[in-house]
């Protein structure tokens, strides 16, 4: 009985073994992906930012309509990255 239980005992470690390396890995994959969608979320918002300046230094006349788009592209970005960060901190 007792070697029963050993044997019992080293294959309900070797189970722990095996879910601490999937997690690591899982979780060490889902880093990676936070940390590429941060980078394209980082130059999409540049881009919005740097198209809406060069915009404001060339108009004529206030077009809220466009203006109003850049804001609502900027409230999306920055509900994904929010949701992103809400993700990553339900990882850790």
């Amino acid at each position: 009985m007792n070697q029963e239980f050993q044997s019992y005992q080293m294959d309900l470690s070797a189970k722990f073994r095996s879910i601490g390396n999937f997690e690591r890995k899982t979780f060490s994959k889902l880093n990676l992906e936070f940390e590429r969608l941060r980078e394209i979320m980082r130059t999409i918002i540049h881009k919005a930012l740097k198209s809406t300046i060069g915009w404001f230094l060339n108009m004529n006349v206030m077009d809220f309509s466009s203006l109003q788009k850049t804001d609502e592209l900027y409230e999306l970005l920055s509900q994904e990255v929010s949701r992103l960060q809400e993700l990553y901190t339900c990882l850790n």
